[in-house]
């Protein structure tokens, strides 16, 4: 089987190296020939990381490389598009591929179709349908959680498949409960753009530092909050791990909108396989992903935040019981190992189709 992936970044980004770089090996174990081409590649995102703005002409060129590209996609077997071809450019070159009767497997971890149905006038008349016919031509689509799933069955997908964002169980061990009693730590991962929803619970973590003695530890941005001992670590891949072991407890708060519920709680997800207890806001799939796991608390309003956290800090029992809750379910159903025999079952049936 020949495969052509078209991802919206290279593997420096997470979106990108999370939902299909990671999968490649059991792609090759399998025998199938892929060609994998990022829209935006590592120079543009390291430039982007640096500088913290977007080149016009980069993204301009990047364009221009794609549509170059797009001839590969010819003599595949099938073509897998992470989101879209072009973001915020209207269903023309995806149009053709149905034209052609390319087949192609189309995946999201976020609710994209929300920057063109809930934009302004000349965005929504453009392009507010296009994700919909995005989705109803695919051979196949992937959803990162059922909210997601949801639209694409409502646009008309012929097939549609929850695989959750998941970690490699190999990178990941479990947290020391045995160690020296230190002062707790309340950790959260991510990058500059998701840092925002920090100030969610900023008033929670002034009034709980008045009571307790903590560390608020971020990975991956800066953040400051008044009266909280906050330390920041710049993200790598290879100190994620260590660094989220440190961890007592894991947060995921976010705000209430309809761009959240399309979220895929890998924050959660990456906590847990560290066996470190969580407490994420009552929105998408975050309630599924710790309800389903007792892994921890899912949360709603600055009460049921404080309540949480204190629950955790007082009980290194409780941690200890929660946070191995949320490894086993970890094992269970978030690791790449679990879910790649799904993703290999969808390319054959895509295959004999």
């Amino acid at each position: 089987m020949k495969i052509v992936i078209f991802t919206k970044y290279s593997s420096l980004a997470a979106s990108s190296r999370l939902r299909t770089y990671q999968y490649l090996p059991y792609f090759k174990a399998q025998g199938y020939d892929f060609e994998i081409y990022p829209l935006f590649d590592g120079h543009y995102l390291t430039n982007y990381y640096k500088k913290g703005n977007k080149s016009k002409l980069s993204i301009i060129t990047q364009y221009v490389k794609r549509i170059c590209l797009l001839k590969k996609m010819i003599n595949a077997d099938v073509v897998i598009i992470e989101k879209e071809l072009f973001p915020w450019l209207p269903y023309i070159f995806e149009s053709f591929m149905a034209l052609f009767k390319i087949k192609y497997i189309v995946d999201y971890d976020d609710a994209i179709f929300h920057n063109y149905d809930q934009n302004g006038k000349v965005i929504c008349f453009f392009l507010s349908t296009k994700i919909n016919s995005v989705m109803k031509n695919s051979a196949a689509c992937i959803c990162g959680n059922t909210y997601l799933q949801n639209k694409a069955v409502l646009s008309g997908a012929g097939f549609t498949k929850v695989i959750p964002t998941v970690i490699d169980i190999n990178r990941y061990d479990k947290k020391n409960y045995y160690t020296i009693e230190h002062k707790i730590k309340v950790g959260w991962i991510g990058s500059p753009s998701t840092a925002v929803y920090l100030n969610e619970i900023s008033d929670v973590l002034k009034i709980l530092a008045k009571r307790y003695d903590f560390t608020l530890v971020i990975v991956g941005a800066e953040f400051e909050c008044e009266g909280v001992n906050v330390e920041c670590h710049a993200w790598s891949e290879d100190n994620e791990v260590n660094l989220i072991k440190s961890f007592d407890v894991g947060i995921m708060p976010l705000k209430d909108s309809p761009w959240e519920k399309g979220k895929c709680g890998y924050k959660l997800i990456q906590y847990m396989a560290c066996a470190v207890p969580v407490i994420g806001s009552d929105i998408g799939v975050n309630r599924e992903i710790i309800n389903n796991s007792n892994s921890g608390y899912v949360v709603n309003g600055n009460e049921s935040w404080i309540n949480a956290f204190e629950s955790l800090f007082k009980s290194k029992e409780l941690r200890q019981k929660l946070g191995g809750n949320g490894r086993e379910a970890v094992i269970e159903k978030y690791t790449v190992q679990s879910q790649a025999k799904e993703y290999i079952d969808i390319l054959n049936r895509i295959r004999s189709s």
